[in-house]
Order: C-alpha cells, then sequence, then structure tokens
C-alpha cells in the first residue's frame, strides 16, 4: 500500500533517522539536513534537461560532500554533436535549497569565466550559465521554464534496507515550456516552447557509496493538446511504501505502484517494456539513442545508458481515462554509480 505523505512533516528526527517516509504531490515535506549524522555520505544536487526532439540540454549543479561538480552539457540526438563545460572541485560543497517549490536563487562562480545562476520565483524557473575556455569562445544558456499554476509533482522520501542514517528526498517536476537559446562559439540552438519540454531533477539523500538505478520520464503535449508526462523509476531505496512513479495529465498527477521495466542489458537499443500487475501501464519504447556517459574520478565512477527513444502503448489514469501514447519522445536510463 502507498503510504501518501500529509502536513508538513519534519524529514529526519533529532538523532538525524528518517521519520517520515511516502510520497507527496507537493513539497510539503520539511528538509532539514542540520540533524544529518553521516554528513560525508551526504549528496545534493539540482539536474535540469531540456529537450525538443532533436537537442538535449543537461545542466547540473551538485555536490557529493567530499566534492562538487557543476556544468552544462547539449547534445544532438540526431547528429551526435555534443558540447559541455563543467567544474569539479575536492573538498567543496554548493549551498543549494531546501524546497524546490518555494522560490530561491543558487548562483556559482569559478574565476573569470565560469558562473551559472538558476532563479526560482513562482511557476517559473530561469537558467543562466556563462563559460569559455580554449575550446569554447563563448558558451552561454539564457531559458525560461514555464510550468501549470500549482502543477503536481513527484515527491517521495524513503529510507535504504539496513541502513537507518540513510535517506532520500527527492523531487522530480514534469512538463516545463521551455523557451531561449544556446550559444555555443558561433552556434545558436533556439528552445520554444511549441516544442521543448524541460525538468527538474532535485535530489538530496545519504547514500550508500554502491547503487543501481533506472529511471524514465517524459513531458509532451498529446494531439489533442493536453500536456502530459510521466516519471517511472526502481532502485532508489526501499520502495516498500511508496515508489517513484506517476503519471501527469494537465497538471495534475496520478499515482501509480510498482512498473516492472524489462529491456536487454547486453543491447540497450532493444525495445523496453514498461508494465504492470493490473494492465494500467503497458508501454514499450523504441530507442534511437544511446547517451552513455562514463565519469571516473579519484574514488567517483559513474556509467550510465541514458537511452531515448519513442514510447508507444496505453495507460490508464485514476479515473479510468485511456491514454494512447503513439510514438512519444522520452528517455530511460540505467545507471551504475560509485560515489
Amino acid at each position: 500500500m502507498e503510504k501518501e505523505i500529509l502536513g508538513t512533516p519534519n524529514l529526519l528526527d533529532e538523532q538525524g533517522k528518517l521519520q517520515t517516509i511516502g510520497y507527496s504531490k507537493h513539497f510539503n515535506i520539511r528538509y532539514n539536513p542540520q540533524n544529518i549524522r553521516v554528513k560525508h555520505r551526504l549528496k545534493e544536487w539540482d539536474f535540469y534537461q531540456i529537450t525538443n526532439g532533436e537537442w538535449c540540454l543537461q545542466m547540473n549543479i551538485s555536490h557529493l560532500s567530499y566534492i562538487s561538480s557543476v556544468g552544462v552539457t547539449i547534445f544532438n540526438i540526431k547528429t551526435n554533436v555534443r558540447y559541455s563545460l563543467g567544474k569539479m572541485k575536492l573538498f567543496s560543497r554548493i549551498a543549494l535549497d531546501d524546497n524546490n517549490e518555494k522560490d530561491h536563487c543558487i548562483t556559482y562562480r569559478s574565476g573569470n569565466h565560469f558562473e551559472m545562476k538558476i532563479t526560482v520565483i513562482g511557476n517559473k524557473r530561469n537558467l543562466a550559465f556563462s563559460g569559455s575556455n580554449k575550446k569554447y569562445s563563448l558558451f552561454t544558456v539564457n531559458l525560461e521554464l514555464t510550468a501549470l499554476e500549482n502543477a503536481e509533482s513527484m515527491v517521495i522520501s524513503i529510507p535504504f534496507k539496513n541502513k537507518p542514517n540513510h535517506f532520500y528526498l527527492n523531487n522530480k517536476q514534469n512538463c516545463f515550456l521551455a523557451s531561449g537559446e544556446v550559444k555555443v562559439n558561433d552556434e545558436v540552438i533556439a528552445f520554444s516552447p511549441n516544442n521543448s519540454f524541460g525538468l527538474i531533477d532535485w535530489g538530496r539523500g545519504v547514500w550508500p557509496y554502491k547503487n543501481t538505478w533506472l529511471w524514465g520520464n517524459a513531458s509532451t503535449r498529446l494531439a489533442n493538446g493536453d500536456l502530459f508526462g510521466f516519471n517511472i523509476g526502481t532502485g532508489f531505496g526501499d520502495l516498500s511504501q511508496a515508489t517513484e512513479n506517476m503519471f501527469f495529465l494537465n497538471g495534475k498527477a496520478y499515482k501509480f505502484g510498482e512498473i516492472k521495466i524489462s529491456f536487454d542489458q547486453n543491447d540497450y537499443l532493444a525495445p523496453w517494456y514498461f508494465t504492470n500487475n493490473d494492465s494500467t501501464c503497458n508501454l514499450v519504447m523504441k530507442p534511437i539513442y544511446d547517451n552513455y556517459t562514463k565519469t571516473d574520478f579519484l574514488i567517483v565512477r559513474m556509467a550510465c545508458h541514458q537511452v531515448f527513444g519513442l514510447f508507444s502503448g496505453e495507460v490508464i489514469l485514476g479515473d479510468e481515462k485511456k491514454i494512447v501514447l503513439d510514438q512519444v519522445f522520452a528517455f530511460c536510463e540505467h545507471c551504475h554509480n560509485r560515489w
């Protein structure tokens, strides 16, 4: 049985143990990291992704307690052209926000040629970046993300089995409409709200060193104009009291229980299948691009197959409303991390 979080409870008790477990559709949990006892295992990140079916922009600002990471990557799914600029710094933390739904501003600077600024006011988010190096005389991002008023999102707070001081607090918001541009040297890449959608993956947690997860996400407009999306995931701790599986229609969230993800680890470009026991989710993804990334930096090792593809099939939402998907562009990733 999925447990919904009500009220505005504290995340951790005074001993740093997780006391609030379950899911919510708004960010109603008080994140209190001052109570964390194993601060050297704390990981915090804000990850943004914006796609228009051809280009994919990813912006990340994060720390793993002992190392900070800030970067921007944009790649073309059709041509495999890729531009990336980032900074990693040992023994450094970044001050991030404690509530993803409240107004806030995060700024990071490194020297005279690297700056990221994220501003959240109401239902709008402004993403700004400016950087340069020997490879890029100019690398800038200026984007505005707009969500529906009072849009619901996926919030989950879960433990890790047999690790009383570990937890994962996560908020994923879908279906932002994106507008703006990215400039790399002489190239200008435009994003229009007619075809460009954004998401944020907001994560805070004390994690084990080794973990593996699956995460799928979509935002799109259906043929009738409805704004639709989903978030599907597994592997993020103990999901016995709540999963992070949700579907979204015009700003309203519909909670799903366990969804099975079937795929071939020897061939990531073979079809992927997404099903559940009561047949309210029956989707197949036909992959078109594997955004494989690998990081090996001191004790940090990450390997991820982020597979983009076209989703088809159907889902039945809570009010028996059937949604038929016909080649909806989205992704699902399979990650192995030591961090």
